[in-house]
């Protein structure tokens, strides 16, 4: 379904244009296990089609993270502000976070100033990439990127 994972093989995170998490059975065991009381969120289950419109992956589910934390430092961090929403985020050219700001629990949260954007700290992801999870793609803090 995508070039650079030949055949049927469906990654454990799935990229999306609707800023959706849709994740695998074996990513949302793993977060479960993980981050047990901490998530905050709700695991929706979808299934996955291929491009013949058959069913690919039955097991996968949207992953809901309820938890958001204003934490974002405006002064170091490159942004546009939306027009529409003030105080949101719109273009995100690179972030910097105020760590008095971040509670010390959460691993995985929403940026409540860019609601589509989980921040998930170190320990963490070093987890899934233990783990192999697939699919992932990491920014580092400070590190130039653009989430629209």
């Amino acid at each position: 379904m995508d070039k650079r994972y030949p055949g049927l093989v469906v990654p454990d995170l799935i990229s999306n244009t609707f800023h959706l998490y849709i994740i695998s059975h074996r990513l949302r065991l793993l977060l479960l296990a993980e981050l047990k009381d901490q998530a905050e969120g709700e695991f929706l289950p979808v299934s996955i089609y291929n491009h013949k419109g058959r069913v690919a992956e039955e097991d996968y589910s949207i992953a809901n993270i309820f938890r958001a934390v204003e934490c974002v430092d405006r002064s170091r961090s490159e942004f546009t502000e939306s027009a529409i929403k003030p105080g949101q985020i719109s273009i995100l050219n690179r972030l910097q976070l105020d760590p008095e700001r971040i509670p010390p629990e959460p691993r995985l949260f929403r940026l409540k100033e860019k609601p589509a954007l989980l921040i998930i700290r170190g320990d963490l992801r070093a987890r899934l990439e233990e783990a192999g999870i697939t699919g992932a793609n990491y920014v580092g803090m400070g590190d130039k990127c653009m989430f629209v």
